[in-house]
């Protein structure tokens, strides 16, 4: 929790806190109306001049359209937030609370009345929570962007690109939908596509080289030019026996809470092994 209070504030973009604000579930405007802060609202308003704002106005402009949406946007939201206005049918809270409208799609069933209010919900709410989604339409687009079709401009390949993703995501929804009505979510194929057997097996099942990987802590020394350097009459390298009794540690530690420890020393000299390192942690001491 203190490591998430400590980032939150780099964790939370413009399209959080305003998704935050717009949803129309009726347990997130309850906590909103409590809980909201002038920071959510100020991403929301640097949202309006990024989207609903043409690029290439000049600042006078810009300033005189942003005088005009933030106001509407306010008042649009008040009228969202206590049900009052074009947003004062019942019928249509009971759409939001029963779990199978997106809120994206339900701000474009109700919302056609606001200026503002709908052309930013709209595009917030629909944001998706994971990434692979968008590698799926970074992919697309590299497609599109082929030698063969070098010279189709980026706007069009990005339009391309985002009906392909959709396309695919209806197809997984209603292959989902499919299996969860069959009451098979995860089948077999899944399990060995996604090579899961191995990870959901305990020990004494599990295969023998999962065992070795799970029971197995590699350790890599990587050689430091500071090990390298000779000091004393007879050119004893001390900062490489030094090092040892770092190898010494993670033995002991291995030993501790693992079956056993693998050690890996690259560099041009021989391998440290565990017969060696007696020898040279007594080497150390008498040094």
């Amino acid at each position: 929790m203190l490591a998430w209070k400590a980032s939150r504030v780099d964790l939370l973009y413009d399209f959080d806190r305003a998704a935050f604000l717009f949803s129309p579930n009726r347990t997130v405007q309850e906590y909103v109306v409590k809980n909201y802060a002038q920071a959510d609202k100020d991403a929301a308003e640097r949202l309006i001049a990024k989207w609903l704002i043409p690029e290439r106005t000049l600042r006078t402009e810009r300033s005189r359209l942003m005088a005009s949406l933030v106001p509407t946007l306010w008042k649009e939201w008040g009228e969202f937030c206590n049900h009052t206005g074009g947003y004062e049918k019942e019928y249509m809270w009971i759409a939001a609370c029963d779990g199978k409208t997106p809120p994206h799609l339900w701000h474009s069933y109700f919302s056609g009345h606001t200026k503002v209010l709908q052309k930013l919900a709209c595009r917030v709410c629909s944001k998706v929570l994971g990434i692979g989604s968008a590698e799926r339409s970074w992919k697309k687009f590299k497609g599109n962007m082929s030698a063969e079709r070098s010279k189709l401009s980026p706007k069009k390949a990005k339009m391309q690109a985002t009906i392909a993703s959709i396309h695919a995501a209806e197809n997984n929804d209603q292959d989902r939908a499919k299996r969860m009505r069959a009451g098979v979510l995860w089948d077999d194929e899944d399990f060995a596509t996604l090579h899961l057997d191995p990870h959901c097996l305990p020990l004494d099942c599990a295969p023998d080289d999962e065992v070795v990987r799970r029971t197995t802590r590699v350790f890599r020394g990587w050689i430091e030019d500071w090990e390298q350097e000779d000091v004393g009459p007879k050119g004893l390298n001390k900062g490489y026996l030094r090092s040892m009794v770092v190898l010494n540690f993670w033995i002991l530690m291995g030993a501790k809470y693992f079956q056993s420890i693998q050690i890996e020393r690259l560099s041009k000299r021989k391998s440290v092994t565990t017969a060696m390192n007696c020898f040279v942690f007594w080497m150390i001491l008498m040094t």
